[in-house]
Parts: structure tokens; C-alpha cells; sequence
């Protein structure tokens, strides 16, 4: 149930992300902090 938690806030901050993006997309931070998993969910919502 966490994992599912933690998927559906990166799901959510990845719309954010792409809404408020116009054509290039920087993720910094630090280790530990989601940047792969923001990053597959980016990858998910436009490949789909």
C-alpha cells in the first residue's frame, strides 16, 4: 500500500511536471530523492 502511495504522488507530480514544462525538462537532487521514479513516470505519460 505505500509503494502504491509513493507511485500515485510521483504520478501526480509528473503531470505537474509536464503541465508546466513548455519544451525542457531538468530533474536535479539529491540521492534518494524519486528522480528515477519521476523520471519513468515522465517517460510513461509520453510515450503513452
Amino acid at each position: 500500500m505505500i509503494n502504491m502511495n509513493i507511485n500515485m504522488n510521483m504520478m501526480k507530480e509528473a503531470i505537474d511536471v509536464l503541465i508546466n514544462s513548455e519544451k525542457h525538462i531538468l530533474i536535479i537532487g539529491e540521492t534518494g530523492t524519486g528522480k528515477s521514479t519521476l523520471l519513468a513516470e515522465l517517460l510513461r505519460f509520453l510515450i503513452v
